[in-house]
C-alpha cells in the first residue's frame, strides 16, 4: 500500500534470529492439544515484555492480547495455533523433540513464532494503526476443538475481520498461495463398534468373528465414495485405526474402528452420516454381528471471503514481491479456522516452508520427518503484520453473500454445468464447430431417431447460414423434420413387430432410445444423407437387426442414410 511508509521486510529482518530461537524452543518441548501450559506461558511472557495485557487460559490454554492503535477504528484479529501432534519425531535435528511421542509435525511452533514476531512489528508501528489488532494464540487445533472453545468464551467479540496462515512444506519458502471461496474440506470423525462372539481361533464355527465383519465394512465404505457420490464432489472416508483382540489364536468378541470423513460441499456432507450408518448396520447383519456408529461433526468447509482474499493477495504482492503469490488448490485437509469464518469475514492462506529446490518432494505435514525451512519465519511475521495494518487503514470489506462456513462461496460455472448440461440439453457438433454465435446456441433435445433427424437438420442450417436462402433455412430448421423422424421410428416398429412380435418391438424401441440418448450426450453423430429432390425423398424401409442385448442398426436404402447403434 503506497500510503504506508513502513518497510515491513526491513523491520522483520532483524527479528530472524530471535524467531528461530523461539521456534526451536517450542519445537524441542512440544505439547499436545489442551496441554499447552508451557507454550502459553512463554507466549504470555513475551507479550507482556512488549507491554501488552494478556488474557490467559482462554478456551483451554489460549492466550489473547490486543494492540490498540493511536486512532480509533475496527478490530482485526490474527490467529496462530500452538499444539503439537502425537507423533514420534524422526528428523534427527539437534533441536528435535525431547518428549517421546510428541512432535510439532504440523509447524504450529513456527506459527506461534510468526505471530509473536508480528506482534513486535505492530507494537513498533502502533502510532500508525487505525484501530485494534487482536492476537489469538489458540490451543487444540489438531483435535478441532480449540477454535470452538475460544469462540464460546467470546474471543470474537468486537472483531470485524480475522486472518491466519499455515505453513506448507511442499511449497518453497518465499512463495505463498491463496484463493477465494472454498479452500479446505469439512472434517468429521466416525467411531464404529462391531460386536461378535469370542471363540478359539481354531474353532471359528463356535464364534462370530467381528474382525472379518469389520474388514468387510472397511471395504464397503469405499463404495459410498465411488458409487454413491458424484465424481465432481470430492469425498474421503478413511478408517485410520482398528483395534481387536490381544492373542493370535483367539477370536475377539469386539472390534473398534475410528476414521475421518471429509467433504467439500455442504450438501454432500449432510448425506454422508446416513450412508455410513446404513452400510455399517447392513454389513454387520450379514455377518451376524451387532454394530453401532458414532458420528462426530467437527469442522465445516473453510470458505475464504472473496474480498478478504483479494486484500490478502494485495498485501502479499506488496511484501513478498511480484510472482510470489500462487493460486491455491483446494484440499480436503481440515482446519478449525473455518469456525471463526462462520462468524466474521476473513481469509486463510498458505505460506511456503519447503526447500527452495525440490519442495514437491519434501516430507509433508504430519510426517515424522517433517522439516520446516526457517527462512519463512520473518516473511510470515511481516505478512501477518502488514495484513492487519492495511486492513485497519482501508476500512470495512464490501458486503457479500455468506455461504456455509461464513465465506462467499464461489463455485465455478463449470462445476454446476457438469451436473446439468448432458441430461438437459444437447450441443450439436456442427454448432460446436461453427464460428457463428447463432449456430453455437444449444439446441433442444429430441428423443430417438427423431433426434438424429433434428441433429442432421441443425448441421445443414449451420452450413447454409452464410449463403442459404430463407426458404432453405425454413425447410431445414431443427423442428422441420421431427414428424418425418417419428415416421422413421414408426416404420422401424412395424418392421420388427412383423418379425418378432410386440415384445421385440418394445425391446428395439428401448435400444434405439437408449442408444440415441447416449449418442446425444457424447456428441457423436454418425450420419450421412444425400439430397434427392429434398433431403428425405424416396421410400423409406427400416431393417432392424438386434446385435446383442442393447445394440441396434437401422438402415435406409435408396437415400444413402445410414445410422449404426453402439453399446449403451
Amino acid at each position: 500500500m503506497s500510503a504506508n511508509p513502513i518497510d515491513w521486510n526491513g523491520a522483520a529482518a532483524p527479528l530472524t534470529d530471535d524467531l528461530i530461537a523461539v521456534r526451536r524452543q517450542l519445537h524441542r518441548f512440544p505439547e499436545l492439544s489442551f496441554e499447552e501450559r508451557e507454550t502459553a506461558r512463554l507466549v504470555a511472557q513475551r507479550l507482556t515484555a512488549l507491554g501488552l495485557a494478556c488474557r490467559t487460559e482462554f478456551g483451554g490454554y489460549g492466550v489473547v492480547a490486543d494492540i490498540v492503535g493511536d486512532a480509533a477504528g475496527p478490530v482485526v484479529a490474527l490467529r496462530a495455533d500452538m499444539d503439537a501432534l502425537p507423533i514420534a519425531e524422526e528428523t534427527g535435528l539437534p533441536f528435535a523433540s525431547e518428549r517421546p511421542g510428541a512432535m510439532h509435525a504440523c509447524g504450529h511452533d513456527a506459527h506461534t513464532a510468526m505471530l509473536l514476531g508480528a506482534a513486535e512489528l505492530l507494537v513498533q508501528a502502533r502510532s500508525t494503526l487505525k484501530g485494534t489488532v487482536r492476537l489469538i494464540f489458540q490451543s487444540a487445533e489438531e483435535i478441532n476443538e480449540g477454535a470452538k472453545a475460544m469462540i464460546a468464551e467470546g474471543v470474537l467479540e468486537g472483531v470485524d475481520e480475522i486472518y491466519g496462515l499455515h505453513n506448507l512444506p511442499t511449497l518453497s519458502a518465499g512463495l505463498t498461495s491463496v484463493r477465494p471461496g472454498p479452500l479446505m474440506g469439512s472434517v468429521d470423525r466416525i467411531e464404529i463398534l462391531v460386536e461378535g462372539k469370542g471363540a478359539h481361533g481354531a474353532i471359528p464355527d463356535q464364534g462370530i468373528d467381528p474382525i472379518v465383519c469389520a474388514s468387510a465394512i472397511v471395504m464397503s465404505l469405499q463404495s459410498l465414495v465411488s458409487r454413491e457420490t458424484s465424481p465432481f464432489d470430492p469425498v474421503v472416508v478413511t478408517i485410520g485405526s482398528i483395534h481387536a483382540g490381544d492373542a493370535n489364536n483367539v477370536i475377539p468378541s469386539a472390534c473398534r474402528m475410528t476414521g475421518t470423513v471429509r467433504a467439500f460441499a455442504p450438501e454432500v456432507r449432510e448425506r454422508l452420516p446416513e450412508g455410513i450408518e446404513r452400510i455399517v448396520n447392513r454389513i454387520a447383519d450379514g455377518y451376524r454381528c451387532r454394530a453401532s456408529l458414532t458420528y462426530i461433526r467437527q469442522t465445516q468447509v473453510l470458505v475464504n471471503h472473496s474480498e478478504a482474499a483479494r486484500k490478502v493477495g494485495e498485501a502479499i504482492d506488496a511484501v513478498a514481491g511480484p510472482g510470489k503469490r500462487l493460486e491455491a488448490a483446494p484440499t480436503l485437509a481440515g482446519e478449525d479456522f473455518s469456525e471463526y469464518l462462520k462468524h466474521v469475514p476473513g481469509c486463510f492462506f498458505w505460506l511456503g516452508s519447503g526447500p527452495v529446490e525440490g519442495a514437491e518432494r519434501a516430507y509433508g505435514l504430519h510426517h515424522p520427518r517433517f522439516e520446516l525451512n526457517e527462512a519463512c519465519l520473518p516473511l510470515g511475521a511481516a505478512l501477518l503484520a502488514v495484513i492487519a495494518s492495511r486492513r485497519l487503514a482501508e476500512g470495512p470489506l464490501s458486503s457479500g453473500a455468506h455461504a456455509e462456513g461464513g465465506g462467499t462461496l464461489e463455485v465455478p460455472d463449470d462445476r454446476t454445468h457438469r451436473h446439468r448440461l448432458l441430461p438437459c440439453e444437447y450441443v450439436h457438433p456442427a454448432a460446436e464447430r461453427s464460428e457463428r454465435p447463432a449456430a453455437r446456441a444449444r439446441l433442444p433435445r429430441h428423443d430417438g431417431l427423431a433426434g438424429r433427424v433434428a441433429g442432421f437438420s441443425a448441421q445443414r442450417v449451420a452450413r447454409r447460414n452464410d449463403h442459404g436462402s430463407a426458404r432453405d433455412r425454413a425447410r431445414h430448421s431443427p423442428g422441420g423434420h421431427t414428424r418425418r423422424g417419428c415416421r422413421i421410428l414408426r416404420c422401424a416398429h412395424a418392421a420388427v413387430h412383423r418379425r418378432q412380435g410386440a415384445q421385440g418391438a418394445v425391446r428395439t424401441h428401448r435400444a434405439i432410445r437408449q442408444d440415441c440418448l447416449y449418442r446425444q450426450a457424447a456428441g457423436h453423430i454418425r450420419t450421412r444423407c444425400r439430397r434427392d429432390r429434398g433431403p428425405f425423398a424416396g421410400t423409406w424401409r427400416a431393417d432392424i437387426q438386434r446385435i446383442g442385448p442393447s445394440v441396434c442398426r437401422a438402415r435406409r436404402h435408396g437415400a444413402g442414410f445410414v445410422r449404426r447403434g453402439a453399446d449403451t
